[in-house]
């Protein structure tokens, strides 16, 4: 079983339907280790509800981008790696670890995994570049940015 918090999605701004959105993060099976911190990922794959509630902050303030729709953590430990759709309907995957952060966004139709999908790159401090919420989104930010001055190539 996975203890990876559900997709969260942007309330549209037309007033239209909501979609799918888990606002309580409910996770009923869900046990804290004794050291659980504040980290978006734990490196001993046992998701406390401090975890949780990291990932349910880091989520929140990725959907909250005027760029991003959707967004869900797809991994339960290191490295941290972010699926979701933007709001033009491109798909894109974040994956940072190592001191080093990669988000890759594909054509309407194509996987961000395939190797044409255009993919920014920039380095971070190794260890500390993805364990919070502020510093993943500022990453996301700044990788954005270099996709819409064009500076995302091919992988």
């Amino acid at each position: 079983m996975s203890l990876l918090p559900r997709a969260y999605h942007r309330q549209p701004s037309d007033g239209s339907a909501s979609a799918p959105h888990d606002s309580e993060g409910n996770h009923s099976a869900m046990t804290a280790p004794a050291s659980d911190d504040d980290r978006v990922y734990d490196p001993t794959g046992m998701c406390g509800p401090d975890t949780i509630a990291a990932r349910r902050e880091l989520v929140g303030k990725l959907i909250a981008l005027p760029q991003i729709q959707t967004a869900t953590i797809t991994c339960d430990s290191a490295p941290l790696q972010i699926e979701g759709a933007l709001s033009d309907g491109r798909r894109f995957y974040f994956r940072g670890r190592s001191g080093k952060a990669t988000l890759s966004i594909a054509e309407s139709g194509q996987s961000p995994h395939d190797s044409a999908a255009a993919t920014a790159r920039t380095e971070c401090a190794p260890g500390e570049c993805t364990e919070r919420a502020a510093e993943a989104v500022a990453l996301v930010r700044i990788l954005l940015a270099e996709h819409d001055r064009g500076e995302g190539s091919p992988r």
